[in-house]
């Protein structure tokens, strides 16, 4: 449900197109050529999951700017579960970055 409110999001936000698992999946491969390991914004050792399908899996967070989304700080979060050919990608989070008040 959350994802699903992220690719909303994106779309009435930025005008792409989040309907198809196609879309969604060109707007992750975006994503995946976007971020490097110095966009890494979450903790060391990184936070575990408490979602049923990934509890206690590892959590990575990483915050850009992003050219696909045109300059803005974007927010994109996902673990990863299994070993070898069974490993699988979770997409927690993707949305703009919430700047906290100071």
């Amino acid at each position: 449900m959350k994802l699903k409110a992220n690719f909303d999001d994106l779309e009435q936000r930025f005008g792409v197109a989040t309907t198809t698992t196609e879309d969604q999946t060109a707007i992750l491969l975006a994503v995946a050529q976007e971020i490097t390991p110095d966009h890494y914004a979450g903790t060391r050792p990184p936070q575990e999951a408490y979602e049923d399908a990934i509890k206690g899996e590892d959590l990575f967070a990483f915050r850009w700017k992003s050219s696909f989304f045109g300059n803005e700080e974007m927010y994109f979060k996902f673990a990863l579960k299994g070993a070898d050919k069974g490993r699988r990608a979770y997409i927690c989070s993707i949305h703009e970055h919430h700047k906290k008040n100071v």
